[in-house]
């Protein structure tokens, strides 16, 4: 059988949360009979069941016709097999320097662990040898001398190896990673795919691979344009898309999608369902410290997504990914969103309103979790998360502060003391005001948030809580919520008090 070995060159690529589907496309000139095609440079990550195969002839009466693909097969290569696990000379060449450093630092500890010793030893001998006029004032100076003289030069040469040793290290290190990128980018192209065709005629044809690669993701990012007086914003929808697969994809046509193909012939088993108390529920291997995934990356689209949910998208323009798992950015869409604005004023934390986007999904597909840049106008507001978002629900954004609504906020101590002659409690009582000002023309929407102390202690109470205008919502923790609108420079006060019990004796900081 005659084998005919080709570089292939990547044609497109889908991308999922977990994996990739590469398609490779090269073209052949082939003689009748049986032929292996050897595809060179092959990741060595290919998932085992995922090669597929596909030939086409071009020209002729059987233009357009299917070449029959009689094996597949993936393999390392010769020159990968005779050249693994075999250190580079350069690394080698940095052991050996780092272990004879580590010699001289080993005998540079010992010269200072005996000159320690000898520098103890000597007090007494030389306190002795004073009394008894064996040697002189002078001669003990010039002794403590060298021995002081000698630990400061051996502790300095310990300090400078050390530093040489550290060095060493890190070039050794970096030669490492040099080393890994190497593999990742080109390195571990290893491997070669067989391809066994019968070719009916002499001909030219097309010959296109197909494989999935692991280590390879994608994740949505977000970015919000909003605009002073408008009713809509922008919304720019991006893939960040990343691989460590072992070949780079140059500029190549990507689709970007959230459910892969599937792999293999297998029926998938149903689990059983075992219900347990929460204490003894826990799965084998989980860890108490298990965090929840973070919106924006992969574990995200299978962890908050509903089944049956999906983004499918070809990037409208080609792009290079590299090897090494550097993001590059995708653009998507953008798309024009309808928004609501509101203030959202909490005198506690700040004199200034924030200004809140709520925002409704007009699009008939969902939005999925991710990182979004915030733009207001010019600026850059900051970066927050859009959860899971289905078509007619609304989400969130903050636009930063706005400085046309002020709050104003003043409390008093209405009153202090014990509840009677004999009584073992205190009581305080609190009145706190809020002012709010509409600043500029225009009706403001108003979102008034304040705190009031929700009791843990059966022995502290809260009491006699008065509202001057009672808020619309409060919550079990004690926030209380008002919601009105501020005609152009108006100023509303809204006024609230409590009274506080606790025991005598008692230190309570409200």
């Amino acid at each position: 059988m005659d084998q005919i070995r080709v570089r292939s060159k990547i044609n497109r690529v889908a991308v999922f949360p977990d994996r990739a589907l590469v398609t490779r496309r090269c073209f052949v000139e082939l003689d009748s009979g049986a032929c292996e095609i050897i595809f060179e440079l092959m990741p060595s990550t290919i998932i085992p069941g995922s090669l597929r195969a596909k030939g086409t002839i071009m020209g002729g009466e059987k233009d357009g016709s299917s070449l029959r693909v009689l094996s597949i097969d993936h393999r390392p290569s010769e020159s990968s097999q005779k050249h693994k696990d075999q250190p580079t000379v350069q690394s080698r060449k940095l052991i050996e320097s780092r272990d004879r450093l580590r010699n001289q630092l080993e005998n540079l500890r010992l010269r200072r662990s005996f000159l320690l010793g000898v520098t103890a030893r000597s007090r007494d001998h030389i306190s002795r040898t004073l009394v008894q006029k064996e040697l002189t004032i002078e001669d003990c100076e010039r002794i403590s001398d060298f021995l002081f003289e000698s630990l400061a030069r051996t502790a300095d040469e310990i300090r400078k190896t050390e530093g040489k040793e550290k060095e060493l290290e890190a070039k050794l290190a970096r030669t490492e990673d040099e080393k890994v990128a190497g593999e990742v980018s080109g390195g571990s192209a290893t491997h070669e795919v067989h391809v066994g065709l019968h070719v009916p005629a002499s001909l030219k044809g097309i010959l296109e691979l197909s494989y999935m690669i692991p280590d390879a993701r994608w994740a949505p990012f977000y970015e919000i344009h909003a605009n002073p007086g408008q009713e809509t914003i922008m919304l720019h929808a991006y893939g960040i898309v990343s691989q460590e697969a072992g070949e780079s994809w140059p500029d190549v046509k990507m689709r970007i999608a959230t459910t892969p193909p599937p792999i293999g012939a297998r029926r998938p088993e149903l689990e059983p369902l075992f219900l347990t108390s929460p204490t003894n529920g826990k799965k084998e291997g989980d860890s108490k410290d298990a965090q929840p995934p973070t919106p924006g990356t992969s574990e995200t689209l299978s962890a908050f997504v509903p089944d049956g949910v999906g983004w499918d998208f070809e990037v409208k323009r080609p792009g290079t990914v590299p090897a090494d798992g550097s993001p590059v950015r995708a653009l998507l869409g953008q798309w024009e969103l309808k928004a609501s604005y509101e203030y959202v004023c909490i005198p506690k934390l700040s004199e200034f309103a924030f200004l809140r986007a709520r925002i409704r999904n007009t699009r008939r597909t969902d939005l999925l979790p991710g990182q979004v840049n915030v733009f207001y106008g010019s600026d850059f507001i900051g970066t927050a998360e859009i959860p899971y978002v289905s078509p007619g629900s609304e989400f969130e954004a903050y636009l930063g502060a706005d400085s046309t609504v002020r709050i104003r906020q003043h409390v008093e101590q209405e009153g202090k003391g014990r509840g009677g002659v004999i009584s073992k409690v205190h009581r305080k009582g609190l009145r706190v005001k809020m002012t709010i000002q509409n600043n500029k023309s225009g009706e403001k929407p108003v979102v008034l948030m304040e705190r009031m102390p929700v009791s843990r202690h059966k022995e502290i109470r809260i009491k006699d809580s008065k509202f001057s205008e009672e808020p619309k919502k409060k919550t079990r923790n004690g926030i209380l919520t008002w919601v009105f609108a501020l005609k152009p420079k108006e100023k509303r006060e809204i006024t609230y008090s409590y009274t506080v019990e606790y025991p005598r004796g008692m230190r309570l900081q409200i």
